[in-house]
């Protein structure tokens, strides 16, 4: 598929990370991408209420989700009860919506999961890992 010609305006990879740690690596993603000439959806701008709807609205578009791996970003979150996790949210939501993921490992950081992650996400991240 050629992704210029075929989407239309819409974002062509979502990059989804863990703020802490994984922040730089996103970042440096994204720019790479975008100077590829594709469109790439990354949150760290939004600025008002509905960052939630626009972060859907991408996840729906992209049919790429480039999950960023690093130190602490399944060990972090999630140990107090009823504490959100976007990060976490936004990785099952592009499982449901079979999206291609790929998850990379940077400088190979990555150590490992928390206890209370869901099955899917640990089998769907464990079967696929890239580094450049």
């Amino acid at each position: 598929m050629n992704f210029h010609q075929n989407m239309n305006g819409k974002y062509v990879v979502f990059v989804s990370y863990r703020r802490e740690g994984g922040a730089k690596d996103a970042h440096l993603i994204q720019k790479t991408i975008q100077n590829l000439g594709y469109k790439c959806f990354i949150d760290h701008h939004i600025e008002d209420g509905a960052w939630r709807k626009k972060i859907e609205m991408a996840l729906n578009d992209a049919p790429i989700f480039l999950l960023v791996l690093s130190k602490g970003a399944f060990t972090t979150y999630g140990k107090k009860s009823g504490e959100e996790d976007v990060f976490r949210d936004e990785i099952l939501a592009a499982i449901k919506l079979k999206k291609h993921i790929i998850p990379v490992n940077i400088n190979k950081e990555f150590d490992g999961f928390a206890d209370a992650q869901p099955k899917e996400l640990i089998e769907k991240i464990s079967n696929e890992e890239y580094s450049f």
